[in-house]
């Protein structure tokens, strides 16, 4: 998965006694994401990668030639830590840096081009039906993959109820067709949203429209 690099770079003096400093380069400034695989750059001028040793408190972190991709762990905090053999058998410790860890932020769905507000959405019949698809805008730093796959649907009109099952994200000829024959004060209730992550799959709160007069 690829991640936009936001570099924030750390540099802490050697512990020898040479003007060279160690520099960790990680995306998304000072976070990291649980779920998801974490680019991190580690270099220390004058030291080939080849000498460099990495560990990380709470975490996995793989990887060589100065690339390398950090997992973190439930904990709140994780610190990687970078060694050097600076000679022939003397190694040291040259960089510690910590991050803050976090989950992934829950995406924000939209129908079309209209947002709900505390999960409703007032729309006229003809912006409706110009809005058929849920959508999720993305607004962090981060190339991250979500997609609506499938969600359930309530249609009251005029006291009766029609439901359906949709998979994928766009209302279906069925459901378009309905809502051409709607009137004011009718409603939609889509419910049991099921979106795919990075970190897997999970059902969302519903979105209820209610179908106002012409603007």
């Amino acid at each position: 998965m690829s991640i936009v690099f936001i570099s924030l770079m750390i540099t802490i003096p050697l512990y020898s006694q040479t003007a060279d400093f160690a520099v960790i380069s990680a995306d998304k400034m000072n976070v990291l994401y649980r779920g998801i695989d974490n680019p991190i750059s580690i270099a220390v001028p004058g030291i080939t990668s080849d000498k460099l040793q990495v560990s990380i408190k709470n975490g996995t972190i793989s990887g060589s030639n100065g690339h390398y991709i950090v997992k973190p762990g439930k904990a709140v905090e994780a610190i990687i830590d970078v060694s050097a053999e600076i000679k022939p058998g003397e190694t040291q410790r040259v960089a510690s840096c910590l991050f803050r860890v976090l989950s992934i932020p829950d995406p924000i769905i939209s129908l079309g081009n209209y947002r709900p507000d505390n999960q409703k959405i007032f729309i006229n019949k003809n912006d409706l039906l110009k809005n058929t698809e849920l959508k999720i805008p993305w607004n962090l730093p981060l190339e991250l993959k979500f997609e609506v796959t499938s969600f359930t649907y309530n249609l009251l009109i005029n006291g009766d109820v029609l439901t359906g099952e949709i998979n994928g994200n766009k209302f279906n000829d069925d459901m378009l067709k309905i809502i051409s024959s709607m009137k004011e004060g009718d409603k939609i209730i889509i419910e049991n949203i099921n979106i795919l992550g990075p970190d897997g799959t999970k059902m969302f709160p519903g979105i209820n429209i209610q179908i106002v007069d012409k603007e």
